[in-house]
């Protein structure tokens, strides 16, 4: 009877913790389409799977979840992208303390991340949800989670964590088959968030124009996971003249890929020089709201290395005379 009652309690437990917290996710739950759990990986839930981000003094923890799916796999997919989601707008809060970030690139991306946000609770929150809004309003923040998710790991690489550092799911016997709800929880040691603010706060800057590494968040907008962002255009930049303005993204020098903001200066000085002995402009790809608006031809500018002129005449061998 104990064991019959413990187990009783965890059902209620789950149940309370997934409907009242996420029960927008799955309407019918609330119509009694869902009606009973038949397996879970952890007896009890973790202290964490109630929570979203948390940070203590070594490190930063952020919990992803998913809606409730048809298969285990697609449900650690999708939570481990709002995961990574949630970190990227950890980060974004880091670094919207510098207003040039703020106005160039938060700006950029924070109205569409919101928009989608708030359509989902609306919908969701409703008296009767209309479930073809309803998928399309989850549709919309799964996607976007899953693209922002990817260009972390594009521009963040090692430091986007590898593993998973705890999970719980739940199947539940709905209508129309099982269903599964997941929750991940990933861990960051504090000093590795602090190298990836880093990496998108530090500018590298060319011919007067001044860029930052592409953000993930930028990804609720579409568009290359990959490339740089301008946040400053000086008096003497070449490339004002033809149109660049803080926003825009640079996406190749010369057909070469700028996967950073360090990169990109390094490359800028090392086409200037091959432009330069050819007496030919720059080439850069730039976009703007998603679209091209380059390329746009930079001089390569004065000043430039030039190749040593070689000798081209036969020495002379001279004879001397006894």
């Amino acid at each position: 009877m104990a064991c019959l009652l413990g187990g009783l309690a965890h059902v209620a437990g789950v149940l309370l913790f997934w409907v009242v917290n996420d029960g927008s996710e799955c309407p019918g739950c609330r119509e009694g389409a869902l009606t009973r759990v038949t397996a879970w990986s952890h007896e009890r839930p973790p202290e964490w799977v109630d929570k979203t981000v948390e940070r203590d003094g070594k490190q930063l923890r952020v919990v992803g979840r998913s809606r409730y799916v048809a298969d285990l796999q697609a449900g650690f997919r999708e939570a481990d992208n709002a995961a990574l989601e949630h970190l990227s707008q950890q980060l974004a809060e880091a670094l919207a303390k510098d207003p040039n970030w703020s106005t160039h690139v938060q700006a950029q991306f924070a109205q569409q991340r919101q928009k989608a946000m708030r359509a989902l609770e609306e919908v969701a929150t409703s008296a009767q949800p209309d479930p073809v809004q309803l998928d399309t309003a989850k549709r919309v923040v799964r996607e976007g989670r899953a693209r922002v998710a990817a260009a972390l790991r594009d521009t963040a690489g090692p430091l986007v964590p590898a593993e998973r550092a705890d999970f719980y799911w739940q199947k539940f016997k709905v209508q129309g088959g099982d269903r599964f709800r997941v929750a991940v929880l990933h861990t960051i040691p504090n000093v590795d968030f602090d190298k990836l603010t880093a990496l998108y706060a530090t500018a590298g800057e060319a011919r007067g124009v001044r860029v930052v590494t592409h953000f993930p968040g930028l990804a609720w907008r579409g568009g290359s996971r990959r490339g740089v962002i301008v946040v400053g255009i000086g008096p003497e930049a070449e490339a004002e003249r033809l149109g660049l303005r803080g926003g825009d993204k640079i996406l190749a020098i010369d057909d070469i890929p700028v996967l950073d903001a360090v990169q990109f200066a390094k490359t800028v000085q090392a086409q200037r020089v091959v432009r330069c002995r050819k007496e030919e402009d720059m080439v850069w790809s730039v976009t703007r709201d998603n679209e091209l608006v380059g390329p746009l031809e930079v001089a390569a500018g004065g000043g430039c290395p030039r190749p040593p002129k070689r000798n081209c005449q036969t020495p002379r061998l001279r004879v001397r005379e006894e």
